[in-house]
């Protein structure tokens, strides 16, 4: 079993039907235990597939890694009702704020952070990425706050 977190932009269409919106897909790996080559050999075949992936030996610092993209950009999107393009030029200092918070929480869990990666990561992203906080608040579904 490993454990791993991804970064992708989806939305529920219908009941059962989940349809991914975003032109990337990224997989973050922990090794996990497991033996390394098999590691390598499903992140080669991800790789293959389409998926950028990013193989680590630290379960811990991918959830943090997630956390910090995933908060950062769901919160202010969500709570200034705008896609990732405009929340990122109007709410830009919010959206760097929560990402140095989260580094800072990590910091103290013993999880180095590199908020001008994430920075760069919400730079690269397509500006209409919406999260799907975002999309479930639009659509007056239940919000995922307490789950984050």
């Amino acid at each position: 079993m490993l454990g791993a977190a991804i970064r992708v932009e989806s939305t529920r269409t219908e009941p059962g039907r989940i349809v991914q919106t975003s032109p990337f897909a990224a997989l973050d790996i922990a090794y996990s235990g497991a033996p390394p080559e098999r590691v390598e050999g499903l992140a080669a075949a991800l790789r293959s597939a389409g998926l950028q992936v990013r193989l680590s030996d630290d379960e811990d610092a991918v959830l943090w890694r997630k956390y910090q993209f995933l908060l950062a950009t769901a919160l202010v999107c969500t709570h200034h009702r705008s896609d990732l393009g405009t929340a990122r030029t109007e709410r830009r200092d919010d959206m760097i704020a929560v990402a140095e918070e989260i580094a800072a929480v990590a910091a103290a869990d013993g999880i180095a952070l590199d908020t001008a990666h994430v920075v760069q990561m919400f730079d690269a992203a397509p500006a209409p990425t919406k999260p799907s906080m975002l999309r479930d608040r639009e659509a007056g579904r239940a919000m995922e706050v307490d789950a984050l």
